[in-house]
């Protein structure tokens, strides 16, 4: 019985996002829709997607590993997150808004032209397919150990459904879709940590059971002892690596398309806010879970049958603790923060085609590039061959015995070029030639190679190569050199075509032009996203609720009262959007009518 209802949820959430985008996919007349909701997103959209797309199901897969076998040290990833939203908010998130464009491609070339904008262009492909697929493959191992699937058959099934409501929906459906997925996570997962702790007595109770079990020393927020080898160092060091490389990830200009949707730069930087918010929020909650597993459902951990068992404790805990009939809601809120990580990136990817590269090889063939229409075409397409490609790269990793998904992260940290210091300081920077930031990539990019390599057998014949180096000596060298490099750059500026500084100085101004809504945009649909998000939300919610009825549970917060928590959360979220839509569609009638009289 329990099985059935939780293959039910899972069917009607997946149901639920196609037909979301079935919904929005009138929201699209051309290609500007397409890909940035037509600058029409309103800042509770805008933030809820951008906090969803900054997570994935390796929050509660590799990061709840993490977090398993050394406690609270994994936080420091999702706060620095939350500390860079705080420096989105308060000076970039407008000012990228204000930028007018689509994609972040498109942002490096009025910055520093057409040779760094393709060298971004198509490295990206590379990059967002590999995270992509990164995700898919931490969704996969979680439904694997709460359900026993088969780990390629999720890879197929839930990567077919992403691929189609964000081909037919565009923007608008990953936003909505990512919106409405938000409403579930939330209060699915604040019911798992409340119940973890009521298991073990509380906070005082956990850290009780903590001291009994001779952990205190292990799960110390800086522990370098317990944890040393060449990725994995949870030193002060390590803690500066990582939030570094994140805060100022968040702040390059690979960042900047999380905002092009917004109405305007004052919306833009709420939804920032709004991000920042929900963000730390989750980094006080997600990881109380897998520490409970530690505590008390070691055993079922260790023996579950996939590459890295702790990736499952997550799964462990909310299998024991959630009500009857709720384990197909964590999974459901484990697939939405997935799906919205991967969605995000195959509408950027398609974006990126049809505004960067795809236009220098129309004019190289002399060839007209298609009308709005026929570019919405065409990213549809590129949808769908991303999205081939990613779930084949996720099947791919899922061959990949030995190898943690935290420990792929890492990996991919410090292989990939180190684009976002010169993305970010160009934007502080005013006077550097237009080779500066492509030259300080390529030149930073051996780095990460070396400190890979470093170690390996086949490099033992290399005086400097016998031992391996640190992960995060490699990340911070990495983002010291690139800083230097970008800087001593700086005397080449007065050897810059008149042309380019003409184009630089453009640049800071539509940068700092704040954008005129009703004169650039025109019409907005506040009213239509409230009223369509708030009922979908309102139907989702009175779905919820009916799993109450599921025999077996009680009527306290881990059973009937904690469903109808979720349940209720959700459903109330959507009336009040409705309501809210309404109120807005009468003041709009009222202030027309008055005009009228007037």
């Amino acid at each position: 019985m329990e099985n059935t209802v939780e293959f039910i949820v899972i069917a009607g959430y997946l149901l639920l996002l196609i037909t979301v985008s079935l919904v929005f996919k009138k929201f699209n007349e051309d290609s500007n829709d397409y890909f940035r909701n037509g600058c029409r997103g309103t800042w509770w959209l805008i933030g809820m997607s951008t906090f969803m797309t900054t997570f994935s199901a390796w929050t509660f897969t590799g990061a709840a590993g993490v977090s398993y076998k050394a406690g609270w040290t994994v936080t420091i990833i999702f706060l620095s997150n939350s500390l860079g939203f705080i420096f989105n908010a308060i000076y970039l998130a407008p000012r990228y808004r204000q930028l007018r464009m689509t994609t972040s491609a498109e942002v490096v070339r009025k910055r520093f032209g057409p040779l760094t904008e393709q060298y971004v262009a198509y490295s990206g492909f590379a990059f967002y397919s590999y995270v992509a697929a990164l995700h898919l493959y931490g969704l996969s191992i979680f439904t694997s150990a709460i359900f026993g699937f088969e780990i390629q058959q999720t890879i197929l099934i839930v990567g077919t459904v992403v691929v189609f409501y964000a081909m037919i929906g565009g923007s608008w459906a990953v936003k909505a879709t990512d919106f409405l997925q938000s409403l579930i996570l939330i209060p699915i997962t604040i019911l798992v940590a409340i119940l973890a702790l009521i298991h073990v007595g509380g906070v005082s109770g956990m850290f009780e059971m903590i001291d009994a079990q001779g952990l205190s020393e292990r799960f110390r927020f800086i522990n370098s002892v317990e944890f040393n080898d060449q990725m994995i160092d949870f030193s002060i060091y390590w803690a500066i690596a990582i939030t570094l490389e994140h805060v100022i990830s968040y702040n390059s200009l690979s960042a900047a398309p999380r905002y092009f949707a917004a109405k305007d730069g004052r919306e833009a930087s709420k939804a920032a806010w709004l991000a920042c918010v929900m963000m730390t929020l989750g980094s006080l909650i997600w990881f109380i879970p897998p520490i409970i597993a530690r505590l008390c459902f070691s055993g079922q951990v260790d023996g579950i049958d996939i590459a890295s068992p702790p990736e499952a404790s997550y799964a462990v805990t909310s299998l024991n603790l959630l009500p009857t009939g709720m384990s197909g809601l964590i999974a459901v809120a484990i697939f939405a923060s997935t799906m919205s990580s991967m969605d995000s990136g195959l509408n950027g990817n398609a974006a990126t085609l049809v505004k960067n590269i795809l236009p220098p090889l129309f004019r190289l063939s002399r060839r007209e590039m298609p009308g709005p229409r026929g570019q919405l075409r065409i990213g549809q397409v590129w949808t769908l061959f991303c999205g081939a490609a990613i779930i084949l790269i996720a099947l791919f990793l899922s061959q990949q015995q030995g190898k943690g998904i935290f420990r792929f992260m890492l990996i991919l940290g410090l292989l990939i070029p180190t684009s976002q210091v010169p993305l970010l300081l160009g934007l502080f920077i005013r006077k550097v030639p237009s080779w500066s930031a492509l030259f300080t990539m390529v030149m930073v990019w051996p780095v990460g190679l070396f400190m890979y390599f470093s170690g390996k057998e086949s490099f033992q014949n290399i005086s400097f190569m016998t031992e391996p180096y640190k992960w995060h000596w490699g990340v911070l060298l990495k983002l010291g050199l690139a800083a230097l490099i970008f800087v001593l750059t700086i005397p080449f500026w007065k050897y810059a075509s008149s042309k380019y500084k003409a184009q630089v100085d453009d640049f800071f101004r539509l940068m700092n032009t704040p954008v005129d809504f009703d004169k650039e945009i025109g019409s907005a649909n506040d009213t239509s996203q409230e009223r369509i998000l708030g009922l979908f939300a309102l139907v989702t919610g009175i779905a919820i609720c009916l799993i109450m009825f599921v025999p077996g549970n009680s009527w306290g917060i881990d059973g009937r009262m904690g469903i109808l928590f979720v349940g209720g959360s959700v459903a109330l979220t959507g009336l009040l959007f409705i309501m809210s839509g309404y109120r807005t569609k009468l003041l709009k009638k009222a202030k027309r009518h008055s005009k009228k009289s007037d």
